[in-house]
């Protein structure tokens, strides 16, 4: 929807208890000037500032998204377009939809193409005798000129970091954006320089203020017990009681993103990924109180999601460079066990007794193949092929299995329309003995009955109650210990019955 606004020819800046930041703006986007004033864009809303710089007056102050001011012929107004949604441009397009630049003689009806280049030349301003644009025949999107005359085209800026973007001109000047930044250049030097502009922001959508989250919550996590939970919303760390209790903001950090907080097997620390640094790390806390331990540094990229290893020790994540790592939490060292050249792992499973971890990996053919990778020896083991797309692993809680979920159930049925078939419901789950001495629990069972004489069944012992050790349960404590025959992995696999 376009709108045109009156210009007012004084400005009254008054003292406010919101205006309480001032300093030199970025992300100023869509300048556009009358020789006198730049307007542009910035959260949002239209702002103008003199083309010399200085003080930028906020014109509007709508719901949605303002851009594109562009100015009357007499410089007193403004139009502009409200949107809700920035577009998005091609990079490096080379193709048959490329823009040139063309002039039409309304004269001679002819139409000439001035440009002529398989780069992206676009945003045309005819100043005098030459006509200003912008190209991304460098790589970078940058000013070029085309003078009617001499029919040559000359570069007129040089940035290699940042594209120039929406150019507009006005006034005898062009001015445009560049990383954020508002530049002017004069066409008669060729010269340009960056408009520093300074904003007296309101903050409207950064004030404190007090929200339910309940609505917000994202992730959640149950302690050992079972008697809380760590909950994550709106970038905050909740401990929460299952049933009765207190509920506990245990970061504080409104100006921190956290999220996917997670108990430590013995819950005595709850972990979670935090922005804290300017970088996604991994930190942690005491899940009594206690001051916040940061346990990676350094990351250059998203840290994905985690799990902690059943003792405690050991952290597993991945990240948006596509690897896997597992930190040691004591000494907070780092290593890299796998990177991927294709996408991103999923989070990786322990094993019940922490010395293997399992995960998905997508193949070139784009099915996921399961595996399992040994932290000792750093050996990967296919435990599926990529015939099937198979995912979503996990340990059975007696290390004798690895429960997966995979598309591999071919049931066609035959469409009355067209003469093919359809496959529908094509994933199960599915199981593998990861021993080979370990027989598949859905084999058929045939009860016998034995015979017992009477004086043998006098001596059959009473039955006795095993583990139990000073009231403790000894069995429940001790992890069993995973033992994988790599070897015939994918021939032992069988369907779990679901019904």
């Amino acid at each position: 929807m376009k709108k045109i606004i009156k210009l007012a020819l004084a400005t009254i800046i008054a003292s406010s208890p919101y205006t309480t930041w001032a300093g030199e703006g970025r992300l100023l986007r869509f300048p556009s000037t009358n020789g006198r004033q730049v307007a542009f864009t910035y959260a949002g809303d239209i702002y103008t500032v003199p083309i010399t710089g200085g003080v930028a007056v906020k014109l509007t102050s709508h719901k949605g998204y303002e851009i594109f001011p562009r100015y009357s012929p007499d410089g007193t107004q403004l139009a502009y377009n409200r949107v809700f949604r920035e577009f998005r441009t091609w990079k490096y397009y080379k193709g048959g939809m490329a823009d040139d630049i063309w002039i039409y003689d309304t004269r001679s009806k002819q139409v000439t193409n001035v440009t002529n280049n398989v780069s992206q030349d676009i945003f045309p301003m005819w100043i005098g005798n030459e006509i200003y644009f912008i190209s991304d025949r460098d790589k970078r999107m940058n000013v070029y000129c085309y003078n009617t005359t001499t029919k040559s085209t000359a570069k007129v800026t040089n940035f290699t970091d940042y594209d120039v973007k929406f150019p507009s001109c006005g006034g005898g000047k062009i001015v445009f954006e560049n990383g954020g930044y508002i530049y002017e250049l004069d066409p008669a030097s060729k010269q340009y320089s960056k408009i520093n502009v300074t904003l007296n922001s309101e903050d409207n959508f950064a004030r404190e203020e007090q929200r339910n989250v309940k609505d917000y919550m994202t992730e959640g996590s149950l302690s050992p017990d079972g008697n809380r939970l760590a909950i994550t919303a709106r970038g905050e760390v909740f401990d929460v009681p299952a049933s009765k209790g207190v509920t506990r903001n245990i970061t504080h950090t409104p100006g921190v993103h956290e999220r996917d907080a997670n108990w430590s097997p013995d819950g005595k620390h709850i972990a979670y990924i935090s922005d804290a640094t300017g970088e996604t790390e991994l930190w942690m806390r005491p899940a009594g109180g206690g001051q916040p331990v940061q346990l990676t540094s350094g990351a250059k990229t998203r840290i994905n999601d985690f799990n902690w290893s059943p003792d405690g020790k050991s952290i597993v994540y991945t990240n948006r460079d596509n690897e896997i790592r597992l930190l040691d939490v004591a000494s907070k060292t780092s290593t890299l066990l796998r990177q991927d050249s294709i996408s991103a792992y999923p989070t990786p499973q322990f094993s019940p007794d922490g010395r293997w971890i399992t995960y998905s990996q997508v193949a070139k053919n784009q099915h996921s193949v399961v595996y399992v990778y040994n932290l000792a020896t750093k050996k990967e083991y296919a435990v599926t092929d990529s015939w099937y797309d198979s995912n979503s692993p996990a340990f059975s809680t007696d290390g004798k299995y690895l429960i997966f979920a995979s598309s591999r159930d071919f049931n066609p049925i035959y469409s009355e329309i067209e003469w093919n078939f359809a496959y529908r419901n094509m994933e199960g789950i599915y199981m593998v003995m990861l021993d080979k001495k370990t027989p598949s629990p859905f084999l058929p069972t045939d009860d016998k009955v034995e015979a017992v004489t009477g004086d043998a069944a006098k001596s059959q012992p009473a039955a006795t109650k095993k583990g139990k050790k000073n009231g403790k349960n000894d069995a429940a404590t001790a992890q069993p210990a995973v033992t994988i025959d790599s070897d015939g992995l994918a021939q032992r696999i069988v369907k779990v019955p679901v019904s």
